[in-house]
């Protein structure tokens, strides 16, 4: 029986969390997965499948953008596809990223910065920075498992780039200036949100994003 007129028979075909329950409860794991690898990927994007999981993931990421927090056009994105077939079983494999963060992933292009915004003095314009971006891979940003996460000296040493953390990184890891010796050191034991530490991961890449701001 075709995939999609069975979910779409047992559904209703459009309620993407119901869709998700006779995913999980009422479909056999095996030949689901079977149907799922043999479709051609465009096809495989269209499904009542990914329209469930992806739907799903953005209901779990609080319908914001996992990197910038952004609601503009969020998208679904496969963080690795070892396990294509499955992802609702693997929705670490999945994160919710905004078109702009999304091209970071698989066009690389630079983005423009744009910090919270102030209120500017009179007759003086705000200058941003232009954010450059440095080309990657998904493998540059694999993620543990475990949400929050709690840092290893392993897991914030992944975070240097050139033997050194850039501003973006310090930013996700919520420092600010005057960074205090040891701080690396003081963060080990520490547990931050999946989020932030994508965030200082994706920060190797990130330079010109800006000064550090200042504690107050």
């Amino acid at each position: 029986m075709n995939l999609e007129y069975l979910l779409a028979r047992k559904t209703g075909g459009a309620n993407p969390f119901k869709i998700w329950e006779v995913i999980e409860n009422q479909i056999n794991q095996e030949a689901l997965a079977f149907g799922l690898k043999r479709m051609p990927y465009r096809l495989f994007l269209e499904s009542a499948y990914w329209f469930a999981v992806s739907t799903v993931a953005k209901s779990r990421a609080g319908m914001r953008c996992s990197v910038c927090n952004s609601a503009d056009g969020i998208q679904a994105h496969h963080r690795t596809y070892d396990n294509h077939g499955y992802e609702h079983s693997h929705m670490n494999d999945i994160v919710v990223l905004c078109a702009n963060c999304h091209g970071l992933f698989h066009g690389h292009q630079s983005l423009e910065y744009k910090p919270p915004r102030l209120a500017p003095k009179t007759g003086t314009k705000m200058k941003l920075p232009k954010l450059f971006v440095v080309p990657h891979t998904d493998e540059d940003v694999a993620m543990p498992d475990g949400d929050p996460i709690e840092l290893t000296e392993e897991l914030i040493s992944r975070c240097r780039a050139n033997g050194s953390f850039t501003n973006a990184t310090l930013r996700a890891f919520g420092m600010k200036q005057p960074l205090m010796r040891g701080w690396a050191t003081r963060l080990i034991g520490t547990k931050i949100p999946r989020a932030d530490y994508f965030c200082a991961l994706e920060g190797r890449f990130l330079y010109k994003s800006g000064p550090l701001e200042k504690a107050s």
